[in-house]
């Protein structure tokens, strides 16, 4: 990874959140997942983590997401900014860059995304991106949460990842290319500090994971979960 490059485009990314519109009134901020999957296989860290600055109708938004096994370097990180409009209390519509930075060849993508939360307990979140060799992705996420007491809550999330083409560069296959399915249970120990723990099945699914198996990896694997969140 060229960490030059990773603070330069950090620094962008930045700069791009704090060109908000005169009527920003909030700045908000999670690190959502900062966590541990330990069991089959090496174990693995990841994270995910968003900054928004604007008003409750529009808002700038940069992300950031990655992991590695576990180690003293990340491997993989995404960054995003994002523009974001909020159609109603229920409905949102993003728009934007991301640039993925990790070892070996960098990919820059354009991003367009709608979130639908229908009901208090359930969001549906769905990215389409188009990437700088004009290949077409998606990932698509369904997420609950479910309050068992006052700072207890459940929360299963199943991610969902495909592509249109068959990626070489990428050794990802067209159609659905793999499934994340885990559950968490969240416990609020002071205002804005979660720690929570759980389980993740992550599977591999059609000619992604036949290459994945040529290649002598695997094409499944279970693990749990250790981790903590922050909100501000």
């Amino acid at each position: 990874m060229d960490m030059f490059r990773a603070a330069f485009l950090a620094s962008v990314l930045g700069l791009c959140a704090g060109a908000v519109p005169a009527q920003a009134t909030t700045v908000e901020g999670e690190v959502d997942l900062f966590e541990l999957h330990v069991g089959d296989g090496d174990e693995h860290f990841t994270f995910d983590s968003a900054l928004s600055v604007g008003s409750d109708t529009d808002r700038f938004e940069v992300r950031a997401s990655g992991g590695s096994d576990v180690g003293p370097l990340i491997d993989n990180v995404q960054l995003e900014a994002l523009y974001v409009h909020n159609v109603s209390d229920k409905f949102t519509l993003l728009a934007g860059y991301r640039q993925d930075v990790r070892e070996g060849e960098d990919l820059s993508h354009g991003s367009l995304a709608a979130v639908l939360a229908p009901v208090d307990w359930l969001e549906l979140e769905h990215f389409f991106y188009l990437s700088e060799r004009g290949d077409l992705t998606g990932s698509g996420q369904v997420l609950g949460s479910f309050p068992l007491s006052e700072s207890v809550t459940f929360e299963p999330r199943l991610n969902v990842n495909w592509a249109a083409q068959d990626i070489a560069q990428e050794d990802s296959g067209h159609g659905v290319t793999d499934i994340q399915a885990a559950v968490r249970v969240r416990k609020t120990v002071v205002q804005h500090v979660e720690v929570y723990a759980g389980a993740i099945h992550e599977r591999l699914l059609g000619k992604t994971r036949a290459i994945a198996v040529a290649n002598g990896d695997r094409g499944s694997i279970n693990r749990a979960i250790v981790g903590l969140a922050l909100r501000f």
